[in-house]
């Protein structure tokens, strides 16, 4: 597994990190930080299942991709609906 690129910025007391579109909150000192770090360094995958699943937030996080709302658009040529067909849709 690819590491997501992690930005992480100091606040009064801990740290938030983003990863991607999500943003995780460590409470506590530098020693909590490095901890958190190390963990998701050495169990990438596990680490992301775990947060979010654990999250505060989690019953919004669908389980599957949800259905693409222009489905039933007709399309032309392209494949590719136009802005005409969606306007009539």
């Amino acid at each position: 597994m690819n590491f997501r690129q992690l930005l992480i910025t100091p606040i009064l007391n801990g740290f938030i990190i983003k990863a991607g579109c999500s943003h995780v909150v460590v409470e506590g000192g530098h020693e909590v930080l490095l901890k958190k770090l190390r963990r998701y360094y050495e169990k990438p995958r596990e680490t992301e299942i775990e947060y979010q699943k654990n999250s505060i937030d989690a019953h919004v996080i669908p389980d599957k991709e949800p259905e693409r709302a222009d489905a039933d658009v007709e399309t032309r040529d392209s494949g590719e609906p136009t802005v005409d067909d969606a306007l009539n849709y």
